[in-house]
């Protein structure tokens, strides 16, 4: 959106980018490689987050590279909600990855159809050898299976934020919409009571529209 263009291009640390073509519908993974390319030569470090998740801690960049060694190559959000249909993997709403282990691995974010983004780093990191470090789903309460998410005490992933709340498991689409909704309206009137009823240092009674999931 013009209003969202210009808070991000007001701030000389940031760096916007324009599809290659104007116009065109470039996909999640597509723009996650599009952009690794246009990263600086001297950048160490790729940290990717969603358009719907943001840190809710200082110190969580140092949080996820300090995590990085020689055996461990990815860290980031743990996806482990859609077991056993879908295999876990470190997901591109919080993950964080030293530029030359993708250049190295020969890793991208695109994936094919039926498999999720940046499945194929996670994938790459485990068939050489190595491991990743999860940020774990930390809620104490939930109000859906996938949405609504704390991981690690660290990041807050709000999930379908910017679609709409359809899953590939089997959900209840009223109950789902509620709940973005629910979630998203916290998000913007009080976010440190929404996090705070996640973790559960507050009755989540404080958060209008939220009930513990079914």
């Amino acid at each position: 959106m013009p209003e969202h263009r210009a808070i991000i291009e007001s701030d000389p640390k940031v760096r916007r980018f324009e599809p290659a073509e104007p116009g065109t519908d470039v996909r999640h993974g597509a723009s996650l490689d599009q952009l690794v390319k246009k990263v600086r030569p001297r950048t160490e470090f790729i940290i990717t987050l969603d358009t719907d998740s943001f840190p809710i801690r200082d110190g969580w960049i140092e949080n996820l590279t300090g995590r990085l060694t020689d055996e461990v190559l990815v860290s980031g959000v743990w996806r482990d909600e859609m077991l056993p249909g879908k295999p876990a993997f470190i997901h591109p709403c919080c993950l964080a990855i030293r530029k030359s282990t993708l250049r190295e691995l020969g890793a991208r974010f695109a994936v094919g159809s039926g498999a999720d983004v940046a499945h194929n780093v996670t994938l790459a990191v485990e068939e050489s050898g190595r491991r990743a470090s999860k940020l774990r789903r930390s809620n104490a309460f939930n109000p859906h299976f996938l949405m609504g998410a704390v991981y690690g005490d660290l990041v807050y992933h709000q999930g379908a934020g910017s679609r709409a709340p359809m899953f590939s498991a089997k959900t209840d689409a009223e109950h789902d919409e509620a709940v973005r909704l629910a979630l998203r309206d916290a998000a913007f009137s009080d976010l440190d009571t929404l996090v705070d009823a996640l973790a559960g240092n507050v009755d989540p009674s404080q958060v209008p529209g939220l009930k513990p999931q079914e």
